[in-house]
């Protein structure tokens, strides 16, 4: 059995998360991707990324 993989770097500012819930945003230009972060300390607050695939 084979398999093919894809690396796919997102952003957490990508338009195509979707948020729900109590988020800040907050960063570090040097420390992290884009210089940018999504945090949150509620309970209930989720992230969602849609894709399309085979599995």
């Amino acid at each position: 059995m084979s398999f093919n993989s894809v690396q796919l770097k997102i952003d957490d500012t990508d338009p195509t998360l979707l948020y729900s819930g109590a988020w800040f945003t907050a960063g570090n230009a040097s420390s992290e991707f884009n210089g940018t972060t999504h945090g949150t300390n509620t309970a209930g607050s989720t992230m969602t990324y849609r894709f399309t695939g085979t599995s």
